[in-house]
């Protein structure tokens, strides 16, 4: 019995394994459901809340407000080059919204992440609009810490979002190299050298202070941006 039940376990692994694709070299995309993540407890949270809910047909995860920069990883999603794409909103009001995608992340204070925000006092010209951000932990400049991760680059968005209007992110990582779209655009809003050398790490949703932010239709991919959807 002992040894037919080896049997059955190694023609099981055999099987499996000719199931399994080979996707070295190759590239593919995976359209992920937000609420499977959450129900498998695939979503692994740093200082937010989260709540999945339906809206007019869209699955969408809330992560809540709080003082602080928030995170949401996905648990088991690791890579290098990738390109990562998401709609994001408000979902209350526009006065402290900044939300967007974390990536290459080893730990809550060990990542990078680009995301959308509302204009700071730096950008006095600006002030009402939107920018897109790109920030890196640790950055090899000394200026950020634990909790105050230090702006490297940041573009003007617009026009200005309102609360309830979803706007597509999509993060091309290829090398060194970062390209962020935002909305329909073709071209990148902000294309970026990377400050972070960690080659991998996983992949989340992020809010900044004070922020939430409601994330739908996420998809992940190999390979390089064609430009926005």
């Amino acid at each position: 019995m002992k040894i037919k039940r080896i049997f059955r376990f190694t023609m099981a692994v055999i099987i499996l394994l000719a199931l399994i694709p080979d996707t070295k070299g190759q590239t593919f995309s995976l359209t992920f459901d937000l609420h499977d993540l959450c129900r498998k407890n695939q979503i692994v949270t740093y200082n937010r809340q989260t709540d999945c809910f339906t809206e007019n047909g869209t699955k969408i995860i809330r992560l809540s407000e709080n003082n602080g920069y928030g995170i949401a990883w996905i648990r088991g999603m690791e890579f290098s080059d990738v390109v990562i794409e998401v709609d994001i909103r408000a979902g209350y009001e526009m006065k402290n919204f900044a939300a967007g995608l974390a990536f290459h992340g080893l730990g809550n204070d060990s990542l990078e992440a680009v995301y959308l925000g509302p204009s700071g006092p730096a950008a006095k010209k600006n002030r009402g609009s939107h920018r897109l951000y790109y920030v890196s932990h640790p950055d090899n400049t000394g200026k950020g810490t634990k909790n105050d991760f230090h702006i490297l680059y940041d573009k003007a968005f617009n026009p200005l979002p309102d609360s309830k209007s979803w706007i597509r992110l999509k993060i091309s990582v290829q090398g060194d190299q970062i390209s962020a779209f935002a909305g329909l655009n073709a071209d990148p809003f902000l294309v970026v050298e990377r400050r972070n050398r960690q080659k991998a790490g996983r992949i989340g949703f992020w809010t900044e202070n004070m922020s939430g932010g409601d994330f739908a239709n996420l998809r992940i991919s190999t390979g390089p941006s064609k430009g926005g959807q």
